[in-house]
């Protein structure tokens, strides 16, 4: 893994320490292609006992009322306290996280191996960090490879990390201040560094390290500096700063001057420091609104940067600019293409465009809630297939795997164990299949929507859906290719010339995809 100057020589030991960084990395818990750290952290349980990590007590609890309680709980018991309590683990350098995680690895092997579908044997030799595909918020996890983590206390993070430097104390991750500064000294700090040594594992190993960094106030320069460089050691190699500023409900929304002030200083720190593979991006944006919010972005940087103003998109300081998407999947491809033509009217089309998040659509919607099994077939695969096939975008995020709302989650929790929904199953196959794309396009007709596809190793597929209600659409299959739906089993129809498509079961979704596929290396 690349490293730069050790923690002893970066300087400002004090602002931010290598155990402050276990918060920053957590999400990312090994095994991640390139999935962003979660910037909530929901408290689910109070502390236990350090010394029996696997017992009962260490367990999620498994309702929302439950984790409420708890989490009140633990925030009475840092009150009580008077403050914050300092860890006494020591702190650990990259090679040690990774050495540790190694060996973690090695000896508890994989328990939870299980056997791979049709679908998985096909694409058995593509692993997931060549993926253009993540999740936002935890690790897409090889099929065989199991969490090892212990029973979770919490769903994504012990504590809300912060920084203090004995003057102000702010927020770098997320919105509880209080949970925010829990530094307790037990089993939670345990699976925080067994989750951080992941971290640092994964992007040892080829994972694409991407940190979502949130703040609600201004940073100083020497701040964003010693940030910019501390996380680059660890194998960050995507910095987004800022989350969702346009929602209405968000801090510090309209301080856009401070936010080109947080970019100048990071960029400062890229150029003086040669991280020429360090990307910094733009705030992901809520899906509100028509790309106003990114055309006022932009128009701030071009007014109070005239060194770029009317010149070129390499004199700015970010290389990438997120959205986020929780809409339908008929209106997927017209949200890239507003936005994409917004950062054209602006001159910088030629930046990295990233879907920060991708959720539910029928979370907020006022309609019918989809089931997981129809997101896992309705509307998953089209999302990201239609997104790799657009041409418009570089990487998608899928939010998420574990969120305090069940409506979000790719994974439940069961006797405090992470399990897999049939949706995870469904992305994990999506990424793997839209790995090593050599040639991909997408149609439609007024009853189906398809995408082509030609991979490096020889693999051709085409992933096919109805866009109709209430009635069957009947298509030829191909000579030579095998159908599969998208839990990866393969699909035998009675007339073996013909697929058959089922209607859309909800008016966000698609009908239920299905997956030709032809030819192998």
């Amino acid at each position: 893994m690349e490293t730069m100057e050790t923690m002893d020589r970066l300087g400002d030991r004090g602002k931010i320490s290598r155990r402050q960084l276990l918060g920053y990395l957590s999400a990312l818990a090994a095994g991640a292609a390139m999935g962003p750290v979660a910037v909530s952290a929901r408290a689910s349980g109070e502390p236990s006992s350090p010394s029996d990590p696997s017992s009962a007590q260490t367990q999620l609890p498994d309702t929302q009322e439950a984790a409420a309680q708890s989490e009140q709980q633990m925030i009475e018991a840092c009150l009580a306290r008077g403050n914050w309590l300092p860890s006494d683990i020591p702190s650990r350098s990259p090679a040690e996280a990774v050495a540790s995680c190694t060996a973690r690895r090695e000896s508890e092997g994989n328990k939870n191996a299980s056997a791979q579908t049709p679908l998985q044997q096909l694409l058995a030799n593509t692993p997931l960090t060549e993926s253009r595909i993540g999740l936002n918020n935890w690790p897409m996890m090889e099929e065989a490879e199991g969490l090892n983590l212990g029973h979770f206390r919490f769903a994504i993070s012990p504590y809300t990390p912060s920084v203090d430097d004995g003057k102000e104390r702010f927020l770098l991750f997320a919105n509880s201040p209080l949970a925010g500064g829990f530094r307790g000294r037990d089993y939670l700090e345990d699976v925080q560094r067994r989750m951080f040594d992941r971290a640092v594992w994964a992007m040892a190993n080829g994972c694409k390290g991407t940190v979502v960094v949130e703040f609600d106030r201004p940073l100083s320069i020497p701040r964003v500096d010693h940030t910019v460089r501390v996380l680059y050691e660890y194998g960050i190699r995507t910095i987004i700063w800022g989350n969702e500023p346009n929602d209405p409900g968000a801090a510090w929304r309209d301080n856009l001057p401070e936010l080109v002030k947080i970019f100048s200083a990071a960029a400062d720190t890229k150029k003086k420091y040669n991280l020429d593979d360090l990307d910094l991006c733009l705030p992901g944006m809520a899906y509100f609104g028509q790309g106003e919010y990114l055309q006022k972005l932009l128009s701030t940087f071009d007014a109070l940067l005239p060194g770029w103003s009317h010149g070129s998109s390499k004199y700015l300081p970010f290389q990438r600019v997120a959205d986020h998407y929780y809409g339908p999947v008929d209106g997927f491809l017209q949200r890239l293409t507003l936005m994409r033509e917004t950062m054209a009217k602006a001159r910088v089309n030629d930046l990295k465009f990233d879907l920060a998040e991708v959720g539910n659509p029928t979370v907020n919607s006022g309609q019918r809630r989809a089931t997981d099994q129809q997101l896992a077939e309705g509307y998953i695969p089209q999302i990201t297939s239609l997104a790799i096939a657009s041409g418009m975008m570089d990487r998608l995020y899928y939010y998420s795997l574990l969120d305090s709302s069940d409506d979000f989650s790719l994974a439940s929790v069961v006797n405090g164990n992470l399990v897999m929904k049939p949706s995870y199953h469904a992305f994990v196959n999506m990424a793997r299949l839209l790995s090593r794309i050599s040639k991909i396009s997408w149609s439609e007709s007024a009853e189906t929507m398809q995408v082509d596809a030609s991979r490096s190793d020889g693999i051709q597929f085409t992933v096919v859906w109805s866009k109709v209600d209430g009635k069957e659409v009947t298509l030829p299959l191909p000579a030579g290719k095998r159908v599969f739906d998208l839990l990866g089993a393969e699909v035998k129809y009675p007339n073996p010339r013909q697929v058959v498509l089922k209607p859309r079961e909800n008016p966000a979704l698609a009908g239920a995809a299905r997956v030709l596929v032809s030819g192998a290396s």
